[in-house]
């Protein structure tokens, strides 16, 4: 579970410093990233995913600029899901052609922001949307390039959080898709690029991965022959996931990426095209297991038979998006992760709400004001995901670190800043 991470004697190591020393120069609470890891993930998926296979970096796990342009330099796309997501992509000199948008609530704005990029396709999730994108591209006088993201019938193996697969806000249902293509057919302007399926998050189940990927083909083929419309672009979505848990094993990314390479080939001849373009949009995978939240243990408090460790931390800075799965992120004491783990401690910041709570119960090394609390593989949706304004707290510090080196990657807010976001009301 703890695969990538490094341990000198009692300390969580990061980029070959000691965790304990970079929250000490910095101030908790802080996002530190260690790029070795994100080097590690990065060259594990490219060595293993077949190269006709195009990686586009879900931008929602991770909005940071900097690992937008990361990930450019290896040549990844972006799967971008906001207009806000989008200038990222563009700001890190993604090219327009290798930018996709998905999201199934795009406004008119937003809309009108990618067609004037240029970008490599929208990705429809309801005949209305179509209808706006006609109609932007008719006023503008330029060509929209889109794909059709289907909600199939089946569901798939494996995923934590399902996105299809039944009644979703997320697609157009795969039985509805004759009405849309006739849509289609009737609408000018629009240069249809092909399909995007993306049926559930986290996944560590390689047969189902597969499984996805393998129906994802045969969909698109489906489509083709039913539809009488050309494929360009099949994306397979994302999903592959970390662990986090004792029990979960790491992806099998090397089986993954073979049975990859053995269905390509068939989709392809069955498409009649050798020319078809592949897309896969990782975050979590990638980014997950870089980032560890550090939050200073400010009091040990007793109350009744619970010991509570309140940290200077919080789910104003910290809420994962796979906190549904009900179950505590892997933590530990880093300037303490040698010594045994004795003590039934509940964790939580410093908000005033009992939902502020990211551990019940958990072992832990004995605790005193102080310690620095690690909160593991917070690489992706951890900032991005949590609740940023609540109780008026300043956003942490993102620091990346590697061989020795920190550099600040987003300053810490103060709150004069936050003020300047606003305006006084007077009669």
């Amino acid at each position: 579970m703890f695969r990538y991470y490094q341990f000198l004697h009692d300390d969580l190591m990061l980029g070959g410093i000691p965790a304990r020393q970079i929250a000490e120069k910095y101030n908790t609470p802080l996002y530190v990233y260690d790029i070795d890891i994100l080097n590690k993930k990065a060259e594990l998926l490219r060595d293993n995913i077949p190269g006709q296979v195009d990686i586009f970096f879900s931008v929602k796990s991770n909005p940071n600029l900097f690992f937008s342009h990361f990930f450019k330099k290896l040549g990844y796309g972006s799967e971008v899901a906001s207009a806000g997501e989008m200038s990222i992509a563009l700001k890190a000199g993604i090219p327009p052609g290798n930018i996709v948008f998905a999201g199934p609530g795009k406004t008119m704005e937003e809309l009108e922001y990618a067609i004037a990029n240029h970008i490599y396709c929208i990705n429809v999730e309801s005949r209305e949307e179509l209808e706006h994108i006609a109609a932007i591209g008719k006023r503008l006088q330029t060509p929209v390039n889109i794909a059709v993201r289907i909600n199939p019938s089946y569901s798939v193996k494996g995923p934590k959080i399902t996105m299809g697969g039944k009644a979703r806000q997320f697609g157009i249902d795969e039985e509805q898709l004759p009405e849309f293509f006739q849509q289609l057919k009737k609408t000018k302007n629009l240069h249809f690029r092909g399909i995007h399926v993306y049926l559930g998050t986290q996944n560590l189940s390689p047969q189902g991965i597969i499984e996805n990927w393998t129906n994802i083909g045969k969909l698109a083929v489906r489509v083709s022959r039913e539809y009488n419309v050309k494929i360009e672009m099949i994306n397979l979505g994302g999903g592959l996931g970390v662990p986090y848990y004792k029990g979960e094993e790491e992806l099998d990314i090397t089986h993954v990426g073979k049975a990859l390479k053995d269905i390509l080939p068939g989709i392809s001849r069955d498409l009649g095209s050798g020319n078809i373009r592949f897309i896969i949009e990782p975050g979590r995978y990638l980014v997950a297991e870089s980032g560890v939240y550090l939050t200073k243990v400010l009091y040990v408090k007793k109350s009744r038979q619970k010991t509570f460790l309140i940290t200077d931390g919080g789910l104003h800075h910290f809420q994962p998006l796979g906190q549904v799965l009900m179950k505590p992120f892997p933590m530990n004491i880093i300037n303490k992760a040698g010594q045994s783990e004795t003590d039934n401690v509940t964790v939580t910041g410093k908000l005033c709400t009992s939902i502020d709570t990211w551990a019940e119960k958990i072992s832990l090394p004995p605790a005193v004001p102080g310690d620095i609390i690690g909160i593991y593989k917070t690489g992706a949706y951890g900032f991005s995901a949590s609740l940023a304004l609540f109780l008026s707290h300043p956003r942490p510090l993102e620091v990346i670190v590697r061989q020795g080196k920190t550099r600040v990657i987003r300053e810490k807010e103060d709150q004069e800043y936050m003020m300047s976001l606003q305006s006084e009301y007077r009669d």
